[in-house]
């Protein structure tokens, strides 16, 4: 599978592909709340399926 996004300008925008990782912040946070909006582009080859596929992602953050 691949993914990719765009965004608002909050969060960089980026691709990926299965089992990869990508940066989506390089900054501070400096309020209580981040908020942004994400178009997200999923692309599979259907033909490589044998079933029903779920899909999960998530985000990690790591503090100093």
């Amino acid at each position: 599978m691949y993914a990719s996004w765009r965004t608002q300008g909050h969060l960089l925008p980026g691709s990926i592909r299965s089992g990869g990782r990508a940066l989506i912040f390089n900054g501070t946070v400096t309020s209580a709340f981040m908020e942004e909006t994400i178009e997200l582009a999923l692309k599979t080859d259907g033909r490589s399926l044998v079933s029903t596929q779920g899909l999960q992602f998530y985000f990690e953050i790591d503090s100093p």
